[in-house]
């Protein structure tokens, strides 16, 4: 029995009951000014031996927390510390440089070339040549789809795909300029004004909406702060559009790394950078959960990303073994995930978040109709940083199938207008509820997957941190499963998506899933890397050209690795923040 008083930076939450013979104990650690949570699973034989176990816990709480409040008080004429500030990572500093090299690396004559041209296109459409550079990779995740709005980890890395802004700040301006080498995007502007409403993004011509959302997320991090002029932009990509490897995105984080050096806003940070403009993106609609905007700035040539959301958000390089390559494909169907979010992707956000409320309500948490997240309910039961799997017991009071919004209302259920719990939400959750009025939702599935998978994701970067032999085996098994369950549990695949797995696998591929929101998009394939022009020639053999897609057959697939971050090219040693 513990007899000594409580430190008060570590305080040990209540228990939460797992099954008659298993309790959960949560440790909040606090002592370096930043939240670590653990969760401890004890299990013994039996049900009474469990009983005589949580009344000697609770014993020894009431007979420490008794004996730190007598020392509290015996102390109370002294000063009294101040409770510990949580701080929130900022991340390292974006990367601005008049090197080159440093972005793309040396010996990388493409690039450079590239960057002449995109200079060129801006003289001659502008008549003056731009001021800075700025480039945003996409990203592939290797496993972890449709987890991290529930802030689960996810485990992508950025790829040397991205897309290149050529920058100029216009004083005097009110408004945007921007114009894209591709002719399918129509030039576009916006107001030089915070306060200007976004635009919903329903086809190419609102491309610039993303740019603005960048544009805002600049000035979010310093209050009070706004732009004093305008700029002139334009855009080249070498990243397939609406294709599952995040151009969306990385066009916002363009963005708000644009305005960020052209207005002298502070010096940004990764973590920063990436919180405003996940932010920020919401605007266009999509109820995102903030992967992509972290794997495009935290990127790190060789290394996947462990990114986690709780306690706040953080990333952790994760080495790839030397032997593996990944290919990315694109099936030929396309997948704005905005354009019609409120039957696809927002949809899954809102049935997730039904499930949640409505595990909540059943166990009669007085909080129900206020949690939306997986990790929040885990969080509720003290189970925060526990294995997922552990908490997959919990979803066994929600109905099986679907169930009508109808339903949902009924007195078995929520009793109440599913409108009702989202009080203060976006117009997006909305959008949801009113989009379709035979919907169904089907709650119990959409959760299933989000904690299998984000279990998948630890067991991927436990099997790469290990290193051992058959690593690339295991991690594929896991990329297989991860695509089953996205067809079968979260209904996001598509019969082309499937016959492309089918295809990379039947190639040699490890493993082989749908990469992105899914319903159209790309594939993302682990391949070892002596098999990746195998794997390549079926796909163009096997999947274009017997589908008739004689256009992606030099620019459908593509080989991607691990690649630095976002960063700003100043073009000049004299161009300082």
């Amino acid at each position: 029995m513990i007899t000594k008083p409580i430190d008060h930076n570590l305080c040990v939450q209540k228990y939460a009951k797992g099954t008659d013979n298993m309790v959960f104990y949560s440790a909040l650690d606090v002592s370096d000014g930043e939240q670590v949570q653990s969760t401890f699973m004890i299990k013994v034989r039996n049900a009474e031996v469990m009983q005589g176990f949580v009344a000697a816990w609770d014993a020894a709480r009431a007979l420490n927390e008794k004996a730190f409040a007598n020392s509290s008080a015996a102390g109370a004429g002294a000063a009294v510390a101040a409770p510990t500030k949580l701080s929130v990572p900022r991340g390292a500093s974006v990367l601005i440089t008049s090197d080159l090299t440093a972005i793309y690396g040396a010996g990388d004559i493409a690039s450079a070339q590239r960057v002449d041209k995109v200079e060129a296109a801006f003289t001659a459409k502008y008549g003056s040549a731009p001021e800075f550079f700025v480039r945003a990779p996409g990203r592939a995740n290797i496993i972890g789809e449709h987890v991290d709005y529930h802030d689960y980890g996810v485990l992508p890395f950025a790829i040397q795909n991205d897309i290149l802004l050529a920058v100029q700040w216009v004083p005097g301006a009110t408004d945007v300029q921007a114009s894209s080498l591709n002719d399918s995007f129509p030039d576009v502007s916006f107001p030089a004004d915070l306060s200007a409403e976004v635009p919903a993004v329903a086809n190419a011509a609102a491309w610039g909406s993303y740019l603005q959302c960048g544009f805002k997320a600049a000035f979010a991090q310093k209050q009070g702060s706004k732009p004093s002029g305008g700029m002139r932009i334009l855009v080249e990509s070498n990243l397939p559009v609406a294709a599952g490897v995040s151009s969306s995105s990385a066009l916002v984080v363009a963005g708000a790394l644009a305005a960020n050096f052209a207005f002298k806003q502070d010096a940004p940070h990764t973590l920063d950078m990436a919180r405003a403009a996940r932010d920020a993106e919401k605007a266009v609609g999509t109820l995102s959960g903030g992967m992509d905007q972290a794997a495009c700035l935290l990127g790190q040539a060789g290394n996947a990303q462990f990114i986690t959301f709780k306690p706040s958000l953080a990333g952790a390089p994760v080495p790839l073994p030397l032997d593996a390559a990944f290919v990315i494909a694109d099936c030929g169907v396309p997948a704005p995930k905005a354009a019609d979010g409120a039957l696809k992707y927002n949809k899954r956000v809102v049935e997730g978040a039904l499930g949640v409320k409505l595990v909540a309500k059943k166990e009669g948490r007085a909080n129900w109709a206020s949690l939306n997240t997986m990790q929040e309910l885990a969080a509720a039961k003290g189970l925060g940083s526990a294995h997922p799997s552990e908490v997959e017991v919990f979803l066994n009071s929600l109905p099986e199938g679907e169930l009508t919004a109808a339903q949902l209302e009924g007195e078995e259920h929520f009793g109440c207008p599913l409108a009702s719990l989202f009080e203060g939400a976006t117009a997006s959750v909305a959008a949801v509820l009113q989009a379709d009025p035979n919907a169904k939702f089907s709650c119990k599935a959409r959760l299933l997957h989000v904690l299998q998978e984000a279990g998948r994701v630890l067991d991927a970067k436990a099997a790469l941190m290990n290193g051992e032999e058959g690593t690339l085996q295991s991690v594929g098994e896991l990329m297989n499963a991860s695509h089953s369950s996205l067809a079968a549990q979260y209904d996001c695949s598509c019969p082309e998506l499937d016959a492309l797995v089918e295809v990379a696998r039947a190639a040699g591929a490890k493993g082989a899933r749908l990469v992105g929101a899914g319903w159209g998009g790309c594939i993302i394939a682990l391949v070892q890397a002596g098999s990746v022009q195998a794997v390549v020639d079926a796909i163009k053999t096997d999947y274009y050209a017997a589908k008739g897609r004689a256009d992606l057959v030099e620019s459908g697939v593509f080989v991607v690795s691990p690649s630095a971050g976002a960063a700003v090219y100043t073009n000049s040693e004299e161009c300082e923040m």
